[in-house]
């Protein structure tokens, strides 16, 4: 007899290794190297490393408050806020993609729109977890 809630995790996680094969090539979706298991039930899923999650990177890059930093620091607060807007058009393109492929995230939540760095030291957005 197998339980429920493995049940669950392993339709969850097959649902997840089926999108992260699919979108491979997709510049806005995290990238997957592999998967396999690990003793009896060690399941794993080799993923791309992300530095942090937009809310992070936004707090970090407005660090004041988005109007003293606009009068204090105007050139500054532009090139970070121009750099959030890209990066949330990136997230959208990424929920684009996913769509593109026959799929919808289902849990689309500020610890799931994620922040790479790129080779060049810029950042991505990319969408996480599809499970």
């Amino acid at each position: 007899v197998v339980d429920l809630g493995v049940k669950r995790f392993m339709a969850n996680f097959l649902t997840e290794l089926k999108v992260l094969i699919k979108a491979k090539q997709s510049e806005n979706l995290v990238q997957f190297f592999g998967a396999g298991q690990k003793g009896h039930r060690g399941l794993f899923v080799a993923m791309e490393v992300l530095s942090e999650n937009v809310v992070t990177l936004s707090k970090r890059l407005l660090a004041t408050s988005p109007i003293s930093a606009e009068r204090l620091y105007p050139r500054r607060w532009c090139r970070a806020h121009s750099q959030l807007v890209r990066i949330q058009s990136e997230l959208a393109a990424g929920v684009a993609q996913l769509h593109s492929l026959g799929y919808a995230h289902l849990d689309l939540l500020s610890h799931n729109l994620m922040v790479a760095e790129t080779t060049c030291g810029g950042l991505v957005g990319k969408v996480a977890d599809y499970g």
